[in-house]
C-alpha cells in the first residue's frame, strides 16, 4: 500500500552511468535491418501497392497522338545510276579520311 504520510523521494535509484557509443558500427545497421525484414518488405509493398493503386485512379489530363506518312513513289532506296545501294555511313570516320588527303 501506499504510505501518503512518507516524504517524496524526487531524486529516485540513479541509473548506472553508460558510457556514450562512440563511432557507427555497419554490423549492428545489417543486423538490425535483417531483424526487421518482414516490416521493411510490408511497407515496401504496402508503398508500391498505394502508389500503383492511385496511379492507376487517377484520370489522366494529357493524351498525345503521332500518325507517320510514308509516301513509297518517293523513297530510293537503290541509287538508279549504279544499281547499288546507297551508303549511309562512310567506311572510315571522317576525320580519318580528313588527315589522309
Amino acid at each position: 500500500m501506499l504510505d501518503y504520510n512518507q516524504p517524496i523521494d524526487r531524486a529516485g535509484p540513479e541509473a548506472p552511468q553508460q558510457r556514450p557509443q562512440t563511432g557507427f558500427n555497419v554490423l549492428e545497421l545489417v543486423n538490425l535491418l535483417w531483424r526487421r525484414k518482414i516490416a521493411i518488405a510490408a511497407a515496401a509493398l504496402l508503398g508500391a501497392t498505394l502508389a500503383v493503386t492511385a496511379g492507376k485512379s487517377v484520370t489522366p489530363r494529357y493524351t498525345a497522338t503521332a500518325q507517320l506518312y510514308v509516301d513509297p513513289r518517293e523513297l530510293q532506296l537503290v541509287d538508279a545510276s549504279s544499281r547499288r545501294a546507297p551508303r549511309t555511313s562512310p567506311a572510315w570516320p571522317w576525320w580519318w579520311r580528313a588527315r589522309r588527303a
